[in-house]
């Protein structure tokens, strides 16, 4: 009799099943962290100054890049036109940035021109990179080459350029190789007046891609090649 309850309860009551554990949750990926606009020179310490100069352009009058002044377009150099500056400037620097686009810390460098003429009052549309422009020195662009770069953000995105006029009382007397860093230390102390013209443009087109260069194959000596 006994063994006959117990063997009804082994059929009524179930073992106890495994306790089952749940799946640990998937991590979700960390946003991208927020990298800040770089500081543009204007906004530097080095670069204050009590006087201003109103700063014009028929071309960023929208405030709107065109597309000709693009480098996805022409990448022709919008024309600028300012103010009389204060007695006693010896020069004009120019430089024409984007804090949206920050590389290696600063501000991306679209135009970088410096002893300009104390006598100008404009620069017209279109100063050829590349080339000697008298009275004045143009410097490295962030492409590596002497002169204007268009802008060319990212497809869809939208950045700021701000270009910048200074009035100095001095000449900095650099190349067209000067850093960024070299024409920063040279404002210090020196700037008379400043004014400035910001303007967005909205990358139309992705970066071009960057060639791969693979590294030569060395042939095996007395082989020969059919083409």
């Amino acid at each position: 009799m006994r063994m006959l309850i117990a063997v009804a309860l082994l059929i009524v009551v179930p073992f106890p099943l495994a306790a089952q554990t749940a799946p640990a949750p998937v991590p979700s990926a960390a946003p991208a962290p927020f990298v800040p606009p770089s500081p543009v020179v204007f906004d530097l310490p080095e670069a204050a100054s009590r006087g201003s100069i109103t700063l014009s352009s028929t071309i960023l009058a929208g405030g709107v890049v065109p597309e000709a002044s693009s480098g996805n377009g022409g990448n022709v150099s919008p024309d600028l036109a300012w103010s009389k500056p204060p007695r006693g400037t010896k020069s004009f620097v120019l430089l024409a940035e984007d804090p949206d686009g920050n590389r290696d810390g600063a501000p991306v460098r679209h135009w970088m021109v410096f002893d300009i003429d104390p006598a100008a009052r404009a620069l017209p549309t279109g100063v050829q990179p590349g080339l000697a422009v008298p009275r004045m020195t143009q410097a490295l662009n962030v492409r590596g080459a002497i002169g204007y770069a268009g802008p060319r953000p990212r497809a869809g995105t939208t950045h700021h350029y701000h270009f910048e006029l200074f009035a100095l009382d001095t000449r900095l007397g650099l190349t067209d190789q000067a850093s960024r860093a070299a024409v920063v230390a040279g404002l210090a102390g020196h700037v008379l007046a400043k004014g400035r013209i910001i303007a967005t443009y909205t990358g139309t087109e992705p970066e071009p891609a960057q060639a791969i260069v693979r590294p030569a194959i060395p042939l095996a000596r007395h082989s020969r090649i059919s083409a």
